[in-house]
């Protein structure tokens, strides 16, 4: 009697899910909630592969910065500010002392007297894109022509304002709002 090893493709589709979010009315059931001083560093958290949408509710009067990370600590980075120059200015850059390469102004764009929710999208085809609560227009838009591979998200508020963060959809297991089907190939191995 021969034995051979045959190969067997399985294809799983798991449906559309929405990790931590209420998908009635869309709001957190757990969102990660952490405060900030008036110093600028940045606190890290890791990015999960597939993520592609961060959204987050912000409290501060000024300089809310999100910086999206290759490595922790790294000098190159996207750097998104919302509230700069006393609260009137919001960018995207690609480092801290960048240029704007993208911006938008608009005067109190963020308050210590309530939170306010925005979304940052981005791809591996450096397409970056911030807005706010259910706003489908991006307030900014901007695209690498070189892209940094997105593995640490970091937070901060500065120049001389605290703040308040709601992560709500971080990553693929309670943080990520992003809808979407997955699909798993498994090889397996049959002996006959």
């Amino acid at each position: 009697m021969k034995m051979f090893i045959v190969p067997v493709l399985f294809l799983t589709i798991l449906p559309d899910v929405s990790f931590g979010v209420n998908s009635d009315d869309a709001t957190c059931i757990q969102p990660l909630e952490v405060n900030t001083t008036t110093g600028f560093y940045f606190r890290y958290l890791p990015v999960h592969p597939g993520t592609t949408r961060i959204t987050f509710d912000a409290k501060a009067n000024n300089d809310v910065h999100i910086g999206l990370f290759p490595d922790q600590g790294g000098s190159e980075y996207y750097l998104i500010v919302i509230g700069s120059y006393a609260n009137r200015v919001s960018d995207i850059r690609r480092c801290s002392s960048c240029v704007d390469v993208a911006e938008h102004w608009e005067t109190g764009i963020v308050t210590q007297d309530e939170f306010r929710r925005f979304w940052i999208t981005f791809d591996c085809n450096g397409n970056i894109s911030v807005g706010r609560n259910e706003e489908a227009t991006p307030l900014l838009q901007w695209t690498d022509p070189n892209p940094l591979t997105v593995n640490y998200m970091g937070y901060s508020t500065g120049w001389g304002s605290t703040g308040e963060f709601r992560f709500c959809d971080f990553g693929g297991e309670s943080m990520l709002v992003c809808k979407k089907t997955l699909y798993y190939f498994s090889l397996a191995h049959r002996i006959w």
